[in-house]
């Protein structure tokens, strides 16, 4: 009784403040602030789920922080602890074998492997005792996987950065790092920096089109898979991209944030004169694209050997920076696109981080 008084008393005393967060992105957490506690609320699924943390927990219903262990189920976890410095602090993983990121590649002899949603190894969990378990499908734990980790002082938080459809959405999670690490002004002046960066290169790259009145460059993403090509839809992370960076896509104003699934037949009448195909997946030739449907050879991008694909930095097994660090670096991204859409500007670095031209 005396707990729940206290925690009713704290959520009608919390302070309105929240940490920059960016104006016209619905983000599915939020972090309050009242002294030395912090609340987090996340949304996931139609349902809230509310932490609290502080330095000085007086309360065992407040996690204290700074932690010193984590365990994490998504690479891109690991891409937002990276830019806080913490990497020594994760001692379990979710597919070892697609991480990228070196400096914990270095340490692997002393990494748990967790395996993957409803194959999560509860006794690598136990054994690695984290303070905070980092998720992205709680359907992946039941309550009684969960309440067992809490009874070890195990906190399952779930990782949502997916859900959100924009670059700069994305990047406000690693705030809910900073919160972990008690780095959230780090964390913050972060944010701001890389998100003035990405708006300032969406303006260059608007005045340098309009001033060289050129064409936008059109663009098309994907390969085929089995027989259906899977295109993002217009209020996707990925089409934002395409858009941010000047190009032209033809399917930007279907209103889904998913991926389409269309057939080779709707995308040839519609894109086969894109000027660039980007994001080929596993294809790390024109050869290999060609060999999925030899009709590919009729398609402009592919004729004008104007192909790139986001693996320039990759693990033999398929990880990717682009994917474990470009959450957290959308600028970087952005000047990539940014770069191949148009080659001649003079505000990007002649050297792409992320993409690779195939040949």
């Amino acid at each position: 009784m005396r707990l729940s008084l206290w925690l009713l008393l704290l959520l009608t005393i919390f302070s309105s403040c929240k940490y920059n967060r960016p104006k016209n992105d619905h983000l599915h957490f939020e972090i309050q602030q009242l002294n030395q506690i912090y609340k987090l609320k996340i949304h996931y699924n139609g349902e809230n789920f509310t932490y609290y943390f502080s330095k000085h927990p007086n309360n065992d219903s407040i996690i204290k922080i700074p932690i010193t262990k984590i365990a994490v189920t998504s690479t891109t976890h690991i891409g937002f602890i990276n830019f806080l410095d913490e990497i020594n602090t994760i001692v379990a993983v979710s597919g070892k074998q697609y991480v990228y990121n070196q400096q914990l590649r270095a340490r692997f002899n002393k990494i748990k492997e967790l395996g993957f949603d409803k194959n999560l190894n509860i006794e690598q969990i136990l054994l690695s005792k984290p303070q905070i378990l980092t998720v992205y499908n709680l359907a992946a734990l039941n309550k009684q996987k969960i309440k067992l980790l809490k009874q070890n002082h195990i906190i399952v938080l779930p990782i949502l950065e997916y859900t959100e459809t924009t670059p700069l959405a994305r990047l406000e999670w690693i705030k809910v790092f900073g919160l972990l690490y008690d780095k959230l002004p780090q964390a913050t002046a972060y944010t701001d920096s890389v998100r003035k960066n990405y708006l300032s290169l969406t303006s260059k790259i608007k005045t340098y089109i309009k001033t060289h009145k050129l064409h936008r460059t059109k663009v098309l993403t994907n390969i085929p898979y089995k027989g259906i090509w899977y295109v993002p839809a217009g209020n996707s992370y990925m089409a934002k991209f395409i858009i941010d960076a000047g190009g032209n896509y033809p399917w930007a104003n279907t209103k889904s944030a998913l991926s389409l699934p269309l057939s080779f037949e709707q995308v040839m009448v519609k894109a086969a004169d894109a000027d660039v195909l980007i994001n080929t997946g596993l294809a790390n030739s024109i050869d290999q694209i060609i060999s999925i449907d030899k009709r590919l050879k009729n398609f402009r991008a592919i004729q004008n050997r104007n192909v790139y694909n986001n693996n320039k930095l990759a693990t033999p097994y398929g990880g990717t920076a682009f994917w474990e660090l470009g959450p957290a670096q959308p600028d970087r991204i952005l000047s990539d696109l940014i770069r191949i859409f148009y080659p001649k500007n003079n505000f990007t670095p002649d050297t792409l981080t992320f993409y690779k031209k195939l040949n």
